[in-house]
């Protein structure tokens, strides 16, 4: 399904969302970001999952 709709999640996805709909686009990031921390040792990058920093994250529910 994912595939059938890959162009409407592109459309709607792709200006706020990077690898949406290319393949290895994750990767792609995750190689500038790493390049662009490496050239200049001044910048740095953060990630926050608030989800789970406050527990929101139901983990006895069904699936858990």
């Amino acid at each position: 399904m994912v595939k059938q709709l890959n162009d409407d999640f592109a459309r709607y996805l792709m200006p706020y969302q990077v690898g949406v709909a290319v393949k290895g686009g994750l990767n792609m990031w995750a190689t500038v970001v790493e390049c662009l921390l490496q050239r200049d040792t001044s910048n740095v990058a953060l990630a926050i999952d608030l989800t789970n920093c406050f527990n929101d994250v139901d983990r006895d529910g069904p699936g858990a």
